[in-house]
């Protein structure tokens, strides 16, 4: 943007502010009067700042209540008209073509030069009206760090009563130093960055266009299921809602019972579950979101049906953290827990057997069913620390959710908790005790050899990587901070 000087600093700051949490919905920093503040801040805390969630607001003038947004092209050279109008048309009908949307873009032509702030909102903050932007001849104002493609910045207007915000004005600047469609693809950029600019968080899900760090040779250009329910929980239309169902719980530290903040948890279909037993395969986990400062998660918008759970840290995640959110880096604990299923009531505990996650795990995870119009709720995974010296920590169970016939690893506690069996009497060894032997023995010899092929295919791939190092080295690595 072209920014007034006087206003550089504090305009930019305030523009670049990142959102609380990844793989949802973003909220933004305030304080108390309505200032925005950056999470980077030295002094900020998580009980000193207001999170606000911001949507945009603006309804078309047509009479079909669909939020409308116009964005206008700022072009790095007239050349490129044809191309760059006819790949954003594409991207914005993308997102808007689900009649589940009740959402409507349009592209309204170019601008001479980028918008400039001139003034102060009631709070405070830079306040830009006018369309939303798509800039390829970003102003040197905006800096953009190495392996950044794209950069999202965004006008937000707080509403301290409600304490939810709209977005007024947002803008998309491309990186000058790449090329498009030759150092990254154009349209999956466009389809992150539009995203972010309706408020949508990047998310963990690895297929979803709002997974925010580049897979070679793998452009994401249609969305995914994880784009679709987040976007729906902000902009479906009340068909879209009343068809969903919501899932919702908390993550808690198994050393003293408080809230973990920044815990990836997501969803696998219980049809998927042998599927990823097998292969480990994330593309599976359809739609995903992270603790919030208070421990808690919901899943605002997800079809009916049943699913297991897995959470894990963020910093078992395959994207790096910093390329996911600001607040993640500063809020969210620096030691990581073991990844595990959740596996429901009397079973989740602080204290469960010792083992590196293995997919196998998928088969002791208790089964939670999601129905339309409807809440699932109290799911509660707890970190596991194996220690008997730590008091015991048990999960009371969601409100709809199934135990597996396999009855997991007895717990590390001296008095082990009896394991529960679907019918919710104590299983003292009948029934399906012998599966559970096969089980434990069954997913420590596959963890040896899942181990041994990780292995080889490390090998394979520093390999492969050390080859083409120096032709991926000028290639962006990740899209907007």
């Amino acid at each position: 943007m072209s920014w007034v000087r006087c206003n550089l600093i504090l305009t930019f700051l305030l523009m670049n502010t990142a959102s609380l949490h990844a793989g949802a919905v973003d909220r933004f920093f305030f304080t108390s009067a309505g200032l925005r503040v950056h999470p980077t801040q030295s002094d900020i805390s998580a009980a000193g700042v207001l999170f606000m969630e911001a949507k945009v607001k603006q309804l078309c003038t047509d009479g079909t209540q669909k939020i409308c947004i116009h964005w206008n092209l700022v072009l790095d050279s007239p050349s490129h008209l044809a191309t760059y109008s006819s790949r954003v048309q594409d991207a914005l009908l993308t997102w808007t073509s689900d009649s589940d949307l009740h959402l409507a873009m349009d592209y309204a032509g170019t601008l001479a030069g980028n918008p400039t702030s001139t003034s102060q909102d009631a709070f405070g903050n830079p306040a830009i009206a006018g369309n939303f932007i798509i800039s390829f001849s970003p102003p040197p104002d905006v800096q953009f760090s190495d392996g950044e493609s794209s950069i999202i910045r965004h006008y937000v207007l707080p509403d301290l009563g409600s304490k939810t915000a709209e977005i007024k004005w947002a803008g998309i600047f491309f990186n000058p130093k790449y090329v498009p469609d030759k150092d990254y693809d154009l349209k999956t950029d466009l389809l992150f960055e539009i995203g972010r600019s309706l408020g949508l968080a990047p998310s963990g899900v690895t297929n979803s266009v709002m997974y925010p760090n580049k897979i070679p040779n793998t452009p994401r250009t249609a969305l995914s299921f994880d784009d679709m329910f987040w976007a729906g929980a902000q902009y479906g239309t009340n068909a879209f809602t009343q068809k969903m169902g919501t899932l919702s719980g908390s993550v808690l530290n198994g050393k003293d019972g408080s809230p973990w903040i920044g815990a990836h948890v997501q969803a696998l279909p219980v049809a998927s579950a042998q599927t990823f037993s097998q292969n480990l395969d994330r593309k599976l986990l359809i739609t995903g979101t992270f603790s919030r400062e208070d421990g808690k998660f919901l899943f605002r918008a997800i079809p009916p049906g049943d699913y297991l759970l897995i959470d894990e840290s963020d910093t078992n995640m395959p994207a790096p953290l910093s390329s996911l959110d600001a607040w993640l880096k500063k809020f969210s604990p620096t030691d990581p827990f073991e990844s595990e299923f959740y596996d429901g009531a009397g079973r989740e505990s602080n204290q469960e057997a010792i083992f590196s996650f293995s997919p196998q795990e998928v088969f002791y995870a208790a089964t939670l069913t999601v129905d339309a119009g409807k809440e699932t709720t109290d799911v509660t995974f707890i970190t596991n620390v194996a220690d008997t010296t730590i008091p015991l920590i048990t999960a009371k169970g969601a409100s709809l959710e199934t135990l597996s016939k396999n009855v997991p690893p007895a717990q590390l506690s001296p008095s082990p908790v009896p394991a529960v069996n679907q019918s919710g009497s104590t299983d003292s060894g009948g029934g399906g005790c012998e599966l559970t032997t096969e089980k434990q023995f069954g997913g420590f010899v596959s963890l040896l050899g899942l181990t041994f092929v990780l292995f080889l295919l490390a090998l394979i791939r520093w390999d492969l990587k050390a080859k083409s190092c120096l032709a991926e080295s000028r290639k962006p690595e990740r899209y907007s901070r």
